[in-house]
């Protein structure tokens, strides 16, 4: 990639040492001062990139061409893969762009996430050098320091096209789990961006966002599309107006199984018209977290919320369970059984339609036919010969070896003779 006005974009954004070409330095086009339309180029060359650093065949991936960042004279000149510059122009503004797992702490309360967690942040504010003369001065006079590096305008500007650097990162990561923290639901577009542009995702937590959650923050949430397995908004201080939010936002992602709404202000009443409203609408939830809230009486929301279930259920032949925690107790829900199965016979006519028999004594009556068999065959020599009896016989036989072979006497027959080499 020597190509000038493509390199100054990312060698601008890198604060690097500049472009030069034989006409000399080469300066940023007017366009891409904007950081809209910067950031969208850098975006989509790195997928561009990626893309074809995908595509079959392998052994020609080494050939790709690289994005060459000049070095000061005596220096070697860099050349770089264009998937991994977002993240490089990210580190360089201090962005945070924190890669890790699931803490092992949280697996006693928390649906499990499979895969790396990217967290999304702003960098943090500048720290100024109070020993430069220049900067002491200006506070002795009581100015304003200002964003040093973040000023608007500068690379390193806090500014919502970033989401597209983000996006490009986890489409090179191959992330599919996020955590956004306060600043980047805070940063216009950033959020929106990142949703929009990115991979698929299977998890979206907002967890510890207290005072920083707004409808737009949900509703934003449903560009994740039918990917999102996992919501986590546990301690987000969500009261009951953000119950009509939360539903619609359930709604759009259709695919998800755990809606984590622990330690959150959501009363009884708001609770149980959010259960009601997914029972509504045959949204099946795997997990529902509601630890934390003040539901009231334990034992009466319990209740209340059986009662909803067991409504919901006998109208729906197949689903999965419903779980809602509250301290170490739950409520399980179980679909109604579907009308003839044996789930359905035993709720109706109790535990006397299952009849028991025993395997040894399918064995021995196994054999006990077929020693019949045999001497009716000698007793009656003409009957077993004639065109009805070989019929009969090979009925008899037939439906015999189908009962030997069956699973559960193959399954005896293991279990013996393991049993008698375990004496031996």
């Amino acid at each position: 990639v020597s190509e000038p006005r493509v390199r100054v974009l990312f060698d601008y954004d890198l604060v690097g040492e500049g472009v030069w070409s034989g006409g000399g330095k080469e300066p940023l086009p007017t366009e891409s001062e904007d950081e809209w339309h910067r950031r969208s180029c850098e975006f989509d060359l790195c997928r561009i990139a990626h893309q074809v650093e995908r595509a079959p065949p392998e052994d020609v991936n080494s050939t790709i061409p690289r994005l060459l960042v000049m070095q000061p004279y005596g220096t070697p000149h860099k050349r770089l893969r264009l998937p991994e510059v977002a993240r490089m122009i990210l580190d360089r503004h201090n962005w945070f762009t924190q890669v890790e797992n699931m803490p092992l702490l949280n697996l006693c309360s928390k649906s499990a996430i499979v895969g790396p967690i990217l967290h999304l942040e702003v960098p943090p504010p500048p720290d100024f050098d109070l020993d430069d003369p220049e900067v002491r001065s200006k506070v002795e006079r009581g100015e304003d320091l200002g964003k040093a590096n973040q000023e608007d305008g500068l690379p390193g500007a806090l500014h919502g096209s970033v989401g597209l650097l983000y996006a490009a990162l986890a489409f090179e990561e191959e992330i599919v789990n996020v955590h956004f923290h306060p600043g980047s639901l805070v940063l216009e577009g950033l959020m929106e961006m990142f949703l929009h542009y990115g991979p698929k995702l299977r998890t979206i937590s907002l967890q510890g966002n207290a005072g920083f959650i707004t409808e737009d923050s949900l509703s934003l949430l449903t560009l994740a599309g039918d990917t999102v397995k996992t919501l986590d908004l546990e301690n987000c201080d969500l009261d009951p107006s953000f119950l009509e939010g939360i539903l619609n936002t359930v709604k759009s992602l259709r695919a998800l199984q755990v809606l984590d709404l622990a330690g959150n202000k959501l009363d009884g009443p708001t609770a149980l018209h959010m259960v009601a409203a997914l029972c509504d609408n045959r949204i099946d939830l795997d997990i529902l977290r509601l630890d934390g809230n003040p539901l009231g009486t334990p034992e009466v929301f319990k209740n209340e919320v059986a009662t909803l279930l067991a409504t919901r259920g006998e109208s729906v032949v197949a689903g999965g369970d419903l779980v809602l925690h509250l301290g170490d107790d739950a409520v399980r829900w179980c679909a109604a059984p579907k009308e003839g199965s044996l789930a359905w016979r035993l709720r109706e006519d109790g535990g006397d339609v299952v009849r028991t028999t025993s395997l040894k004594e399918m064995d021995r009556m196994v054999a006990q036919v077929e020693n019949q068999l045999q001497k009716w065959e000698v007793a009656d020599p003409r009957a077993a010969k004639s065109a009805g009896g070989r019929d009969w016989l090979r009925r008899k036989r037939t439906h015999n070896a189908g009962v030997w072979a069956s699973p559960g006497l193959r399954f005896y027959r293991k279990q013996r003779a393991w049993l008698a080499n375990q004496k031996d």
